[in-house]
């Protein structure tokens, strides 16, 4: 992505229903430079959970109303 301590990961929703803004899919990426430091440090899941958040809709661009 763009190399070691930069950016960890990105999301983003692919595919979001007209009706109601529920997200039906969506795309992770992770710097695969730093997935291994990400494991050893134990915070690989925590940047998981944090990307699957964009995708849900928690970011600047997407209203947080649909995230449970």
């Amino acid at each position: 992505m763009d190399g070691v301590g930069g950016t960890l990961g990105m999301a983003r929703a692919v595919y979001v229903r007209n009706t109601d803004g529920t997200v039906i899919a969506g795309n992770m990426e992770f710097d695969s430079e730093d997935v291994q430091a990400m494991i050893d440090a134990g915070t690989w899941e925590s940047v998981i959970i944090h990307e699957v958040g964009h995708i849900l809709g928690k970011s600047r661009r997407y209203s947080c109303v649909h995230m449970m």
